[in-house]
């Protein structure tokens, strides 16, 4: 075993072992995965995950959505799984609806 790496960043984990670390369902663990939306490989067709890359997609991911005057600018959907298709949505402005209030369509 390598000095510089420590068990807790060499340690694989299994989508029931994600849901379980990120509060989620397993399903929302494998459409995730399956989108490319999280951090995983597949050994022999089951998915894993390495720890360590969900701790960093973990941070990268705070603080995406930002709140301006109470409402949120520059959210960031995750990606969407359809089924045989998929497309990730990004950057969607918010509209907090004050620019319809004077009548104006």
């Amino acid at each position: 075993m390598e000095g510089s790496t420590s068990t807790q960043e060499a340690q694989i984990l299994t989508i029931k072992q994600v849901a379980a670390y990120l509060q989620v369902t397993e399903r929302t663990v494998y459409r995730l995965a399956a989108a490319n939306g999280i951090p995983a490989f597949k050994v022999g067709g089951s998915w894993r995950f390495r720890r360590s890359d969900l701790d960093q997609w973990i941070a990268g991911n705070i603080g995406r959505a930002s709140t301006t005057n109470g409402s949120v600018s520059n959210v960031v959907a995750p990606p969407f799984y359809s089924g045989a298709k998929t497309k990730q949505v990004q950057n969607i402005p918010v509209i907090d609806g004050s620019a319809l209030q004077d009548g104006s369509k």
